[in-house]
């Protein structure tokens, strides 16, 4: 009997590979960043943060290491609530 082929993506397992429990972390990418984000991506942290410290992001290249998988999205101004699967390019976004 062949192996199954049944492609799932990415999931979020925990810390340290523990049971995932709903836990997420917040990030932040400034409007000066062209990127396209969306839900499903893997992100790396990138040095720097807001002003309320909250640490700043990138999507992940080949040879980085990730830090998670984007969760959401958190709006500054909240007019954004149109788009919750994806940051579009040189927008400002939070994400979990």
């Amino acid at each position: 009997m062949a192996n199954q082929d049944a492609p799932f993506g990415c999931k979020p397992i925990g810390q340290s590979g523990g049971v995932y429990n709903g836990q997420v972390d917040l990030m932040y990418m400034p409007a000066t960043d062209a990127t396209v984000l969306a839900v499903g991506d893997l992100v790396k942290l990138k040095a720097g943060a807001d002003a309320n410290g909250v640490p700043l992001c990138d999507i992940v290249a080949a040879g980085d290491m990730p830090v998670g998988i984007v969760m959401g999205f958190a709006w500054e101004d909240g007019a954004r609530e149109d788009l919750p699967s994806y940051k579009p390019a040189s927008t400002l976004a939070y994400i979990w």
